[in-house]
């Protein structure tokens, strides 16, 4: 008897009522096709079938806490609804402040689950098997995701010169001569190294000359990101925190909106900083110095910028660790390389970017970083207006409500030095893409802020870590739906248009391999298996050039494409699809100088 009114409780009647009611609500919403925020939505919405699910969920809670009395299992139904519901919304409204109003929707209820463990959670045991068969899972579901986004965007021409075209001929270059040459990167035959030191990219290399496309590029930025999770699972297990602990940290990982997000203007680099960083700090965690110095070398030949973040973890071992005769020499080791690489672009190449990216302050005629470091000494208040701009707060906030803030968290002010790279790469620069989670610029700052959480956790307390942990998991998901799931658009997008897709193609392969080409930015990357190809808006003379007649896709493309059929003694045309492509030969192209 006690049994029964135990689980007809009142509050036990309103967790199923709760739970019934969110399902009904998400099943109303995924069925209707029209958005929640419509008048058409409630025409359409069957109050009958709202309410049938709503009772039919309350009356099986019910029946089934009769048979068998369990508050764990219908708190779960309750959180596991919630969660649904909540990205079922962020999924339809992808907007981030929304998406930061529902986290403090979940955070009140997970504030009622996981109190007094209602969820069950301390007594729940994960073995370390099912830990590293889960985080492989959640690995091949971020690299099926990413890849399938980056690979449709190529194979839909909506990749462009800028950067996919320079890198993937860069590769075809360095396949044949060895050499990272270009030719679409500044208008004529330069090295990329004089743009931004990178040796790292010869690591893909060997992988490139097998399968010899960007396509290639674009798959393996997601394998070498997604190797990450690899050094972050050592480096949990290395803190000792739990296998329940390591597995949600790790999956979060995968599901980070920055991780995905910074693929999806194509390959970069930078790609390298995530799983480089964290093996750097995990020998460092270990204290095995040589490995640790081969990944901090490794680290340091990404890009000349790669120094900031060697020379955070290095001042982290000094000021918060207290290791002198590792971190001294690995922090003087980061500067000599910064000054020495931005040297060398002076010199020999087109010179460090800070005009580009520190404009605010640059002074007068001033120029280079320690010009930027001297404003910000005197004039503290420009920093502090630059950084706490609106979309960079917004960028804070995509950055950190995932992690639910815990990288500010740590007992040791000294941690805060592993910020610094986020300051000093993603919010000090008045370039808009060095402060977005869909550009490259995120994912040295990725590593840090989950090493900065590992430690952070590490020193919470049992009752808050099984707080902290399951609401981290829930708003990673929430703030990766909200600001991703519209990117698989990219890839129903290309199926849906496969065939014109394919038409573009059978036009470019009329375009011989040997000939120098002037393409359009969106076609250029499928034409970089040459010699010499260049962008079209640079009017460098070229056997043939390809207009991109796509509506949207370029200005005054038709007139252009008009003007070459003007002249057909000297301009013969290759091919032509109206609103698609048009593709001319130069006849009295002479070849290049």
């Amino acid at each position: 008897m006690k049994f029964t009114q135990r689980s007809l409780h009142l509050d036990r009647i309103f967790l199923r009522f709760f739970t019934g009611w969110c399902l009904a609500a998400t099943v109303e919403t995924l069925l209707n096709p029209y958005g929640f925020l419509t008048e058409s939505f409630f025409h359409y919405l069957s109050l009958w079938r709202f309410i049938a699910v709503l009772i039919a969920v309350v009356a099986v809670m019910t029946v089934a806490s009769i048979l068998r009395d369990s508050a764990v299992n219908e708190t779960r139904l309750m959180a596991g609804a919630s969660l649904l519901y909540c990205l079922t919304l962020v999924d339809a409204e992808p907007y981030l402040y929304f998406a930061l109003c529902l986290s403090l929707v979940l955070l009140f209820i997970g504030v009622y689950a996981l109190q007094k463990d209602r969820l069950g959670l301390q007594t729940l045991t994960v073995s370390d098997k099912t830990v590293k068969i889960v985080i492989a899972v959640a690995a091949l579901l971020f690299i099926g995701f990413s890849a399938s986004v980056t690979v449709c965007r190529y194979l839909s021409y909506s990749s462009s010169t800028f950067d996919l075209g320079i890198f993937s001929q860069m590769f075809h270059y360095m396949k044949t001569t060895g050499l990272p040459l270009t030719t679409c990167e500044r208008e004529g035959l330069l090295s990329h190294f004089a743009v931004h030191i990178s040796p790292i990219w010869y690591l893909m290399l060997p992988f490139y000359a097998l399968f010899p496309s960007p396509v290639t590029l674009q798959v393996l930025q997601s394998l070498i990101l997604a190797s990450a999770v690899i050094p972050l699972y050592l480096l949990a297990k290395k803190m000792g925190l739990s296998p329940k602990a390591i597995l949600i940290l790790c999956v979060c990982f995968c599901a980070f909106p920055a991780l995905s997000g910074g693929q999806f203007y194509d390959v970069h680099e930078n790609c390298f900083l995530t799983p480089l960083l964290f093996w750097m700090l995990y020998f460092f965690e270990k204290e095995k110095c040589l490995p640790m110095w081969g990944f901090a070398v490794l680290t340091l030949l990404v890009k000349e910028d790669a120094a900031i973040y060697v020379a955070a973890v290095a001042l982290y071992m000094v000021c918060g660790r207290k290791q002198y005769k590792r971190g001294i020499p690995l922090l003087l080791a980061a500067i000599a390389w910064f000054f020495a690489a931005t040297a060398l672009l002076s010199v020999f190449g087109d010179g460090e970017m800070s005009a580009s990216r520190f404009g605010a302050y640059l002074i007068g005629d001033s120029t280079g970083m320690l010009s930027v470091l001297k404003t910000v000494f005197i004039n503290p208040g420009l920093l502090l207006f630059e950084v706490f701009q609106e979309d960079k707060i917004k960028f804070l906030l995509q950055m950190l409500l995932p992690l639910g803030f815990l990288p500010f968290c740590g007992k040791k002010l000294s941690r805060l030095t592993l910020l610094i790279p986020m300051l000093l790469v993603n919010l000090m620069p008045d370039w808009q893409y060095q402060y977005s989670i869909f550009f490259q610029y995120v994912f040295g700052s990725t590593a840090l802020l989950f090493y900065l959480t590992l430690l952070n956790v590490r020193e919470l307390s049992a009752k808050r870590r099984r707080f902290m942990l399951p609401m981290i998991a829930a708003f990673t998901l929430l703030i990766a739906v909200s600001q991703l799931s519209g990117s698989f658009n990219t890839v129903t997008h290309y199926f849906e248009k496969k065939e014109t897709y394919e038409t573009i193609t059978e036009q470019l392969e009329k375009v011989p391999e040997e000939v120098s080409v002037s393409a359009h930015g969106f076609y250029l990357p499928h034409l970089t298996d040459r010699e010499f190809v260049y962008d079209l808006s640079t009017d460098t003379p070229a056997e043939y050039v390809v207009i991109d007649l796509r509506a949207g896709a370029e200005e005054k493309a038709e007139q252009l494409a008009n003007y070459y059929r003007t002249y057909p003694d000297r301009y013969e045309e290759v091919a032509y699809e109206q609103k698609l492509i048009a593709i001319y030969r130069d006849r009295q192209y002479v070849g290049q100088e």
